[in-house]
């Protein structure tokens, strides 16, 4: 929790999008695209150790979190590789991380869960039972 800290600062304002975050941090892919053709790749150039960090953040949440650990089987199931569903996994965290902070409130699993049940979050049957 204190490399998360250190990561956003003390200036909240800061990052006003969780995007600007993500892509700040590397954890947001990069999308290249001419015609037809549109090549996916991992973002190179961004602090190593904040990527890292919310990369590692996602791998211990998911023996915390439901959600995260459906996402996680869900992704697994398509055949995704490990660190590929754990940067995307970062990704979702890194969202709610920023509001939390913005707005100086706790995370709060239940309440994250209703808004995905109230936004008809299409997901695995695990999340749908443990809303429902």
């Amino acid at each position: 929790m204190p490399r998360l800290l250190s990561a956003l600062g003390s200036d909240r304002t800061r990052f006003t999008q969780a995007s600007e975050l993500q892509n700040f941090s590397g954890v947001a892919p990069v999308t290249k695209q001419s015609g037809r053709q549109r090549i996916v790749s991992m973002r190179r150039a961004c602090p190593h150790f904040l990527k890292q960090t919310f990369v590692e953040y996602a791998a211990a949440s998911c023996g915390k979190s439901e959600w995260a650990r459906a996402f996680y089987a869900l992704k697994a199931q398509k055949q995704m590789k490990h660190h590929a569903i754990l940067r995307e996994l970062a990704f979702k965290w890194i969202r709610i991380i920023l509001r939390c902070w913005q707005n100086r409130t706790p995370y709060v699993e239940s309440q994250y869960l209703a808004q995905l049940q109230k936004k008809k979050f299409q997901g695995p049957r695990v999340l749908v039972k443990m809303t429902g």
